[in-house]
């Protein structure tokens, strides 16, 4: 009954997809990694980074932030229209986690296509090669984003403490 009901309303309104199939594949994907070395207070409590994004025809301010006790990571966008921002708190810092959001969004006043993106946190790094550069490993956070008919783009960011 459900698959006729749902059968029905796909024939009677219009259907989008804003990722296509061919290029769901991410070696064909416009996808980017980071390293990123936060600055951190005198106790390592508190760290922070922050840099300017450009989103296609905005600019955004990206800000990382963690805490220590509880363990807190944040990570927003600041566009001056509109803010988006992202925590993760867990109590025990040394539990494996993977966390994910998923939004889709249609057409609007600030992008003239439906889109969807995808934000990750995970303190596993047993997929990924740590650089040199990164001293202690604190999270990867990957960001994609999915415009109507358009490749992937997005980053994989690896977050170090000093």
């Amino acid at each position: 009954m459900l698959r006729i009901l749902l059968t029905c309303q796909v024939r009677i309104t219009r259907v989008e997809s804003n990722w296509e199939a061919e290029n769901s594949d991410p070696s064909d994907a416009n996808l980017g990694f980071s390293l990123i070395n936060m600055t951190c207070n005198d106790a390592m409590d508190l760290c922070q980074h922050y840099f300017i994004l450009p989103l296609y025809t905005h600019e955004a301010l990206a800000v990382f932030e963690y805490t220590k006790d509880p363990y807190k990571l944040l990570v927003g966008g600041r566009e001056g229209i509109q803010s988006r921002d992202w925590r993760f708190v867990q109590d025990d810092c040394d539990e494996k986690y993977r966390w994910c959001e998923s939004v889709d969004s249609e057409a609007s006043w600030d992008y003239d296509q439906s889109w969807r993106y995808t934000i990750c946190f995970e303190n596993s790094f047993d997929d990924i090669s740590i650089p040199e550069g990164c001293a202690k490993p604190l999270a990867v956070v990957t960001y994609d984003t999915h415009h109507y008919d358009d490749k992937v783009r997005g980053q994989q960011m690896l977050l170090c403490l000093p």
